[in-house]
């Protein structure tokens, strides 16, 4: 980052010197130009930096809760072990009590028919 912000400044130092060289402008305009370009650029080296320091925060906020995603990962993959396990019994009940409840209806629509 700190060779970004190197190349940024020398790349506007020297588009200000090539500015300078081919200007159209008066000397007076020529500086308040200089002053405005040179606002400018303190603005960006000044947005930059708190963006790259946001950022650092922000990686630092990721950093600290990986341990806390992995954890409720591995609680989370055990709570649906766990429910299938349970649920598993169940739902072969409900399977077998379908079938029954099939395998009659037949009987009573045909008796129904009688």
């Amino acid at each position: 980052m700190k060779k970004f912000i190197k190349g940024l400044f020398f790349g506007a130092a020297a588009g200000t010197i090539g500015g300078l060289l081919a200007a159209p402008r008066s000397g007076k305009e020529t500086r308040q130009h200089l002053i405005n370009e040179l606002e400018d650029y303190r603005s960006l080296k000044n947005q930059v930096t708190n963006d790259w320091d946001q950022v650092q925060r922000n990686l630092a906020v990721v950093e600290e809760n990986v341990p806390l995603a992995t954890e409720f990962s591995k609680d989370l993959q055990q709570e649906i072990t766990d429910f299938k396990f349970q649920a598993e019994p169940r739902i072969a009940q409900i399977k077998e009590q379908i079938a029954k409840i099939t395998a009659e209806l037949p009987d009573t629509q045909t008796n129904k028919q009688k």
